[in-house]
């Protein structure tokens, strides 16, 4: 195997911890299916009201940066 790999063998296989949770999110993913948008977990109250961090505008038809003032500099 060392002709096919550029890395070490050992190396190569001693990450293999890594994917050891794809059944678990697989099966995860099932049971969301299952259930119905209003069985839902609804999102933690912080997250709700936060508004998102941006400084841009959309004019329609581009996004614009708005320069921010640092106070710091002089």
């Amino acid at each position: 195997m060392n002709h096919i790999f550029p890395l070490p063998t050992g190396d190569i296989f001693s990450n293999r911890m890594v994917w050891f949770e794809d059944d678990q999110i697989s099966a995860e993913l099932v049971q969301m299916r299952l259930l119905a948008p209003e069985q839902w977990g609804m999102p933690l109250p912080l997250t709700q009201s936060s508004k998102p961090v941006i400084n841009a505008e959309y004019d329609g038809r581009h996004w614009r940066r708005i320069p921010e003032t640092n106070a710091t500099v002089r």
